[in-house]
């Protein structure tokens, strides 16, 4: 994953994750109203595990920040039941978001594909792609 994200990261900074030190741990990752239900026992119950996984806490931070113009009230109030992030997470935090955008803007073609003919059959597919889109 630190290699996944480093790869986009080069594409507009030099600066690198460094993810080593921050420990995994099991994360829902889709904590919006419609995906936790109040049991009649009290008990609460989590729905839609899809994004749940083993991640740094700081990858909930982030996405928890992300969401905050949604319901500023509930991500405020899940977000202070978090550590509060230290200036070398912040740094971290700052980085998180960009490997995503990096991979929604620019087409990405791994080292193995890095080949002039597969380049060019990815472009050509691409394009016949966006041709049947546009008709």
């Amino acid at each position: 994953m630190q290699q996944w994200m480093n790869t986009r990261l080069a594409v507009v900074t030099k600066e690198r994750l460094d993810l080593t030190s921050h420990q995994l741990s099991m994360r829902h990752m889709d904590l919006v109203h419609r995906n936790i239900i109040l049991m009649a026992d009290s008990s609460i119950c989590f729905l839609d595990w899809a994004f749940a996984g083993f991640y740094p806490e700081l990858f909930e931070i982030r996405y928890l920040r992300d969401l905050l113009p949604v319901d500023p009230v509930w991500f405020s109030f899940l977000l202070e039941q978090m550590h509060l992030p230290t200036p070398d997470e912040e740094e971290v935090l700052s980085l998180l978001s960009v490997p995503a955008a990096v991979s929604e803007r620019y087409l990405y073609v791994p080292q193995i594909l890095n080949q002039p003919i597969l380049i060019e059959l990815v472009l050509t597919i691409l394009e016949r792609r966006s041709g049947l889109l546009a008709s």
